[in-house]
């Protein structure tokens, strides 16, 4: 037999009694694996579009981030619900900032020189979320416009999109830091006989005010914002990404940054399971710790702190002998009514 060069072999059979007794179930491809999509569904505009989105009361964690039950319901005396979903939306919006939450706004760089929208909305702290090229060519700073106006100025730097997972806690961390402070500076400044207590429905000492932002204000920074949402709020990824976009509607969240916000969500997840395994007792019962780096913020706020302790390794194995075979039973309800896919499956006779 003679082949011509670059003619490619292909296997020959004799009878169709050799062809193998299965075939695959779709056809071949040669792209690269992808994970399946996420679809948002778009917020309804109407009145009453984010009823199933009130925030609740903020969730607590083991972490030592500032996650205490009671947080947000001080320095914000007791108005930390979402604003109420617009009735419409209008293109030229995209460059100002919107209220996400009443201490949290959404815009893009521009929104930091509008000097009248800081001060009236009093904004008291800018947090940019910046690439580290432009943090390194001084852009989307705002220092010279906070220290013009007296209010702080924060940065969260990273290298690519890819490194935001790791920026989600910091900023989380940096916007509860500045309400805390923001809280202790103007409790300070009251007359002894004031109340220090939250009102109904808000009201009491001003609270602090973040205004988050990128270049465009739809993409890193948005980002950040529907993470603090997560972390802070337990929402699931789709329900804080639609909190966010029912306020700035053109904030974009294309694949990556979806599956970003959702292995977050799945270390938040994994975060809560711990600490309710771990029994960590009831917030204001906890014991303080210097090694807590919101030991100082919390007791200055009067709130407890959790601690999380560890499980010594002769707990561990006595809990494994008592379990027995619990560990496959975990499996086997992971795995068991799991629908599988085949990829042969049986060739037609």
């Amino acid at each position: 037999m003679s082949m011509h060069p670059g003619q490619p072999l292909v296997p020959q059979s004799s009878s169709s009694s050799t062809e193998a007794p299965h075939e695959p179930t779709s056809a071949y491809s040669h792209h690269i694996p992808t994970p399946p999509r996420i679809l948002v569904p778009p917020p309804a505009w109407a009145p009453n579009a984010l009823a199933h989105l009130t925030l609740q009361n903020p969730r607590s964690s083991s972490s030592n981030e500032v996650r205490n039950t009671e947080f947000l319901n001080r320095v914000t005396s007791g108005d930390f619900n979402a604003p109420k979903s617009p009735l419409e939306w209008r293109y030229e919006w995209r460059r100002r900032a919107q209220r996400v939450l009443p201490f949290i706004h959404l815009g893009p760089v521009g929104a930091t020189k509008d000097r009248d929208f800081l001060k009236r909305e009093g904004i008291t702290l800018l947090l940019a979320v910046r690439n580290t090229r432009s943090a390194q060519a001084k852009l989307l700073d705002g220092r010279k416009i906070a220290n013009e106006l007296g209010i702080a100025s924060l940065a969260v730097d990273v290298d690519g999109n890819q490194e935001l997972i790791a920026a989600f806690p910091r900023a989380v961390q940096l916007i509860n830091e500045h309400l805390s402070q923001v809280y202790s500076q103007r409790t300070e400044a009251l007359p002894k006989d004031a109340s220090r207590e939250p009102m109904a429905g808000g009201g009491g000492i001003a609270m602090g005010k973040v205004l988050v932002f990128c270049e465009s204000g739809n993409e890193r920074s948005a980002a950040v914002v529907a993470a603090y949402v997560m972390a802070m709020y337990g929402l699931d990824l789709i329900k804080a990404i639609q909190v966010v976009q029912s306020q700035r509607f053109c904030a974009t969240f294309d694949d990556d940054m979806k599956n970003l916000l959702l292995s977050y969500m799945t270390i938040l997840t994994a975060q809560r399971d711990v600490a309710q395994f771990a029994g960590i007792p009831a917030q204001g019962a906890g014991p303080e710790s210097d090694n807590n780096p919101g030991c100082a913020m919390d007791k200055r706020l009067g709130l407890g702190i959790r601690r999380v302790v560890k499980r010594s390794v002769d707990e561990a194995y006595d809990m494994e002998m008592e379990c027995g075979d619990a560990e496959g039973q975990i499996d086997n309800d992971r795995f068991g009514k799991r629908e599988g896919y085949a990829p042969f499956q049986d060739r037609a006779l």
